[in-house]
């Protein structure tokens, strides 16, 4: 943490490259495993409580907002993470962008809702994809932070934030199912473990934006840089040539960490690595 209004060092490189991502392949392996466990555990009770027809309906109305929280994160993430100068800048250009354009995608979402009813002739599914509108922007709100942890090498994300959120989702949608709630148990989990996602990753990146440090001339270095990366995952998600989604596969595996733990490890090394 840092005192109020000082600059937190976004660098802070580990003492041992190897010895950082040994440490980080061992922490990050339990993080994710526990949330893999937790995960499957929390679905198989699920199964017994949701109807199939109730999983359906949630995944109709979540189909705009998955879309549209890959354009909003639009390679951010990895820009921040390669990003070698001016920090501070690029961080509170970051943050803002988010903020914007969590907002506009909350908003865009909120009006496409009657559009995924039309669709899928379902009004259940109209209301589930405007109540999940806001999830866009709570995801965003997560990507600066994610990106200070991940410069500095802390694992608190892989070993702390996502088990946090994924007990969250298992708290609000199991209890959700067993009063008989349905597919709003699964809108219920879903926001809560977003919240304690956002919250935990503030909490523990240990860095507060300064928005008078942001300029439209970084954000669009940002954005340049994240361009290909949203191209990647766009072929990826719509499918396309085999060599092209290959290529995808290659460039994202090195831009944008996964959420496998070796993956983002490799790419942080990476990053750290061409820094040096």
């Amino acid at each position: 943490m840092t005192s109020a209004g000082a600059p937190m060092d976004l660098e802070q490189p580990p003492d041992s490259m190897t010895g950082a991502v040994v440490r980080g392949m061992r922490l990050a392996g339990i993080g994710y495993a526990l949330s893999q466990i937790g995960s499957f555990a929390t679905y198989l009770v699920l199964a017994k409580l949701v109807a199939p027809a109730d999983f359906g309906e949630f995944a109709a109305g979540t189909i705009v907002v998955g879309l549209g929280l890959v354009v909003g994160e639009s390679g951010m993430l990895a820009a921040l993470i390669q990003r070698k100068d001016g920090l501070e800048e690029a961080f509170n250009s970051a943050f803002l962008a988010m903020l914007a354009g969590g907002v506009v995608l909350t908003l865009f979402a909120l009006a496409a809702a009657p559009l995924i009813g039309l669709f899928f002739h379902s009004h259940k599914a109209e209301v589930v994809a405007a109540a999940m509108s806001g999830w866009m922007l709570l995801r965003l709100l997560t990507v600066v932070p994610d990106a200070s942890l991940q410069r500095r090498f802390s694992f608190f994300r892989r070993v702390i934030v996502d088990p946090l959120g994924v007990a969250a989702f298992a708290a609000g949608s199991i209890i959700g199912a067993a009063t008989g709630l349905g597919v709003w148990a699964l809108v219920i989990g879903t926001y809560a473990q977003a919240t304690v996602n956002v919250a935990a990753a503030w909490a523990l990146a240990g860095w507060r934006p300064r928005p008078r440090l942001a300029t439209i001339g970084m954000w669009r270095e940002l954005a340049r840089f994240g361009r290909p990366i949203l191209g990647a995952e766009m072929i990826r998600r719509a499918g396309g040539r085999e060599e092209v989604a290959a290529w995808a596969e290659v460039h994202q595996a090195y831009h944008l960490p996964a959420e496998s733990p070796v993956p983002a490890l490799v790419a942080q090394a990476l990053s750290a690595a061409d820094a040096d």
